[in-house]
């Protein structure tokens, strides 16, 4: 059992991989603890599996995983999660967002006897549209449900192995990945990060598919808005 894995979902970013590789290799070597990567291509259009099938080839501590078709970014964090098998597990972006070099100090506050290290971004790089339709959607998620995940915080998080492994006996074919960390209900910690630039590419979020994203959260994180939807319907019937 390595001290940590790293799990990756791979989206159109073949051009990161090999400086993702790189960073992550000397950080977590300059750490002195054993260490797995785990990168999941979900469905990349771009020659991202070719790259990852390189990196296999020459590192033994990468696990290239190649889901059969775009599943979303959810379905490969799952995947990815259901082959880490170290103490610890780090999930974070590909594109290089998420510096590596932070992976230590979530380490170290995972010490400190925290099993979910989350990540708060002090820079956020998206557009204003973007960033006020994700405070109308966590405001949305806090008024239904009397709580719900920090905006501030990103996928880019550490979680011990009873987190990873109470996750993997979820039966949810709709996770979502920062809301079970924050319903799973487990010692929870935050570390101040800084948000870079992408390395390279573009976001492969489009508009359709962050109201499905968004969507699939409601749904996941409560049936409330499921009762409403069937109350209004009795109303509207009778």
């Amino acid at each position: 059992m390595p001290d940590i894995s790293v799990v990756v979902p791979v989206y159109g970013c073949a051009d990161c991989l090999g400086e993702l590789h790189r960073r992550l290799t000397a950080a977590l070597e300059g750490m002195g603890t054993s260490h797995e990567l785990v990168l999941v291509d979900d469905g990349s259009r771009d020659d991202a599996w070719q790259v990852l099938r390189k990196l296999a080839r020459d590192d033994p501590a990468l696990t290239a995983i190649r889901l059969s078709r775009n599943f979303g970014e959810e379905a490969a964090i799952a995947a990815g999660l259901s082959h880490a098998s170290g103490r610890y597990v780090v999930v974070m972006d590909c594109d290089l967002q998420d510096a590596p070099e932070d992976i230590p100090r979530l380490y170290a506050a995972a010490l400190q006897g925290h099993d979910v290290v989350f990540t708060r971004r002090a820079e956020r790089g998206h557009s204003r549209a973007r960033v006020a339709a994700s405070r109308l959607y966590f405001s949305l998620m806090r008024r239904l449900f009397g709580g719900a995940v920090d905006p501030a915080y990103g996928n880019f998080s550490m979680i011990s192995r009873r987190v990873a492994d109470a996750i993997q006996r979820l039966g949810d074919s709709d996770r979502h990945y920062r809301a079970i960390l924050a319903w799973a209900g487990f010692r929870q910690a935050e570390v101040q990060v800084e948000q870079a630039p992408r390395h390279a590419g573009e976001s492969a979020y489009d508009l359709r598919a962050l109201i499905r994203h968004a969507a699939d959260g409601v749904f996941f994180q409560s049936a409330t808005l499921m009762r409403y939807i069937v109350y209004a319907g009795l109303l509207w019937a009778l």
